[in-house]
């Protein structure tokens, strides 16, 4: 009987992360002595949709040289990637062969642990394919001292991705900007996701004159009267008992002389 055909050697581990019951995974294939390349993304944001769906998804349907791992952005504080500073998504970060996550630095001079976003898919390809050694994280450390921020500057060791000074630049140029360019969303803080909130502005019935609250109050109204200003005549109710009338406010009904 023929033997079953084993990984390729070129044939790394891909991995989705959205839930904590993946995150033991994550740690395996961060701790196995390879190069990953990390996505940070979050199911509210567009342009993590957008990237997933155009760039990161077809991707991964071929093999490549490094891991290749998509991580939700809330599963990130769970993990060894907690301390990674970066501040928009969809976000990529690298891990060298040691599991420390790579610092880069941005046309400002900024430090982040975001590498540019990769603007098509032939881009992501070449990178999840380069060898990025030696890294930053060769150099020796300093003896009782922090280790040294791995900083490759100006990008020069990710197979030379241009970098945009600025996003808006797109926005400006003549042309047809490309899909995702300008498109990163910044990361809200404390973002709940199972209690998301959605304003709606408050309609106003026709023939009902909207008087703030504090006025209401002022006048020696009371908030009864406040909430009858918005409740149009479709929403009165007549009472079950005679000569009493109710006003219908969710499932309760109060009545009023």
């Amino acid at each position: 009987m023929a033997k079953a055909k084993g990984k390729t050697k070129d044939e790394k581990k891909t991995l989705m992360v959205d839930s904590n019951t993946h995150i033991p995974d994550l740690e395996k294939v961060l701790a196995s002595g390879n190069i990953t390349i990390v996505l940070v993304y979050a199911e509210w944001c567009g342009a993590c949709h957008r990237f997933r769906e155009k760039i990161w998804d077809p991707m991964l349907k071929d093999n490549a040289i490094h891991n290749r791992i998509a991580v939700r952005d809330d599963m990130v504080k769970n993990t060894s990637l907690s301390k990674a500073k970066f501040d928009y998504l969809p976000s990529i970060l690298v891990v060298d062969e040691k599991g420390d996550i790579q610092t880069f630095r941005t046309p400002e001079g900024e430090e982040t642990n975001a590498m540019p976003t990769p603007k098509s898919i032939e881009d992501m390809t070449r990178i999840v394919n380069v060898p990025l050694g030696p890294l930053g994280s060769k150099a020796p450390s300093v003896p009782l001292a922090p280790r040294p921020v791995n900083v490759i500057e100006n990008y020069e060791k990710l197979d030379e991705v241009e970098v945009k000074a600025k996003a808006d630049e797109a926005q400006e140029a003549e042309e047809e900007p490309n899909w995702l360019t300008n498109q990163i969303t910044p990361k809200p803080e404390n973002y709940n996701y199972t209690h998301v909130i959605r304003t709606y502005p408050i309609p106003t019935p026709k023939g009902t004159t909207y008087i703030p609250i504090e006025k209401q109050v002022q006048r020696g109204g009371s908030l009864l009267k406040t909430l009858k200003s918005f409740i149009g005549k479709n929403n009165r109710i007549k009472s079950h008992k005679k000569k009493t009338r109710g006003l219908k406010i969710g499932r309760q009904t109060r009545k009023h002389k």
